[in-house]
This record gives C-alpha cells, sequence and structure tokens, in this order.
C-alpha cells in the first residue's frame, strides 16, 4: 500500500504518487505518469489513518506487524 498526505515535498522523487499527481494539478500542469502505468494499481492509504492506528496500537499495548492498506487497489 501506499501512504500519502501533507508534508511530503521533503521526500523529493519519492514522495508518493498522490502527492506528484496533487502537485502537477495545482501548478496547472498535466498530469505525468510513467510509461505503463495505466494498468497499474496502488492501494493508497492517508498518513493520518496510519498514525490513528498506530497510536491506537500504543494506547491499547498492541505490537506486532500489520497491514494497513485498505485492501482495494485502484488504478491511477
Amino acid at each position: 500500500f501506499n501512504v500519502y498526505g501533507p508534508r511530503e515535498g521533503h521526500k523529493g522523487s519519492m514522495a508518493s504518487v498522490a502527492f506528484h499527481l496533487n502537485t502537477q494539478l495545482n501548478n496547472g500542469e498535466s498530469p505525468k505518469l510513467f510509461e505503463g502505468s495505466d494498468g497499474f494499481k496502488r492501494d493508497f492509504v492517508y498518513v493520518g489513518d496510519v498514525a490513528d492506528v498506530n497510536l491506537w496500537f500504543w494506547e491499547n499495548g498492541v505490537s506486532g506487524i500489520f497491514n494497513l492498506g485498505t485492501g482495494r487497489a485502484e488504478s491511477f
């Protein structure tokens, strides 16, 4: 899954696809995707949701490895 959200600019080229597409559209540019991406799908998860789950785990003494994806991949 791909985590996206505010303040990703410091990641440069490693920022999420969602961040790059949003930045391009806000700058009045056409979205730039890479060749073959029309067949790709991603499970996008908002960073605030991941933070909320991590806080809940911490507050409730839960530890382990968990997949916080939605289970629904979307094309972009």
